[in-house]
């Protein structure tokens, strides 16, 4: 059964039977005798049509999964958005940086920063952000780019620092991974 008669429509717009769809005792796929009259693509148009009533037959009958899986993308869309807090590019960073005399804030362990960091970075682990965040205070109301190895764990640490009157604290994109890909300097210790 089609629902919205994708096969009437197509013999409605000049598809004809195949003359060799009769002569067969079992077709192998019920569309395959249809063809349109001087329409090369009418194979096509007949396979998207068959699929699209059996999507939209699919969804009718389930439209419950249909709904559940959206609000599960809104769900973890929100989530992952008040989770992290604003976030910033790299060139969107230094710019801020540099405008409003803020810092860099490294929250990856002691081995990573070593290997290499942004200049002038201050570097403050994430397990330690709790009871040394008062090393911070001279840049409360200075943007505070918030930097990590690949730009997942900077989110937390930027709702930390925000929670606790930080307002302008915000997580650079991709961390030091895209940092090192776009070739910008770093300094090894």
């Amino acid at each position: 059964m089609h629902c919205f008669g994708a096969l009437e429509h197509c013999q409605a717009t000049g598809y004809t039977p195949a003359p060799e769809i009769h002569q067969q005792a079992v077709p192998r796929d019920p569309l395959a005798g249809y063809r349109a009259v001087n329409r090369p693509n009418s194979t096509l148009c007949l396979g998207i049509a068959k699929r699209m009533d059996l999507f939209i037959e699919f969804f009718i009958e389930q439209w419950v999964l249909f709904l559940a899986l959206g609000a599960s993308f809104v769900m973890l869309f929100l989530h992952e958005s008040r989770k992290a807090g604003p976030a910033a590019t790299p060139q969107q960073a230094i710019s801020l940086v540099n405008s409003d005399e803020g810092v860099f804030l490294d929250i990856r362990d002691g081995s990573d920063y070593k290997k290499g960091h942004i200049a002038d970075s201050v570097h403050i682990p994430l397990a330690q952000l709790p009871t040394r965040r008062d090393e911070l205070t001279k840049y409360k109301q200075k943007p505070i780019i918030v930097v990590c190895k690949m730009g997942q764990t900077a989110g937390p640490a930027t709702r930390q620092l925000r929670e606790a009157g930080f307002e302008r604290a915000q997580k650079m994109t991709g961390g030091m991974m895209e940092w090192t890909a776009l070739k910008l300097p770093i300094v090894s210790k």
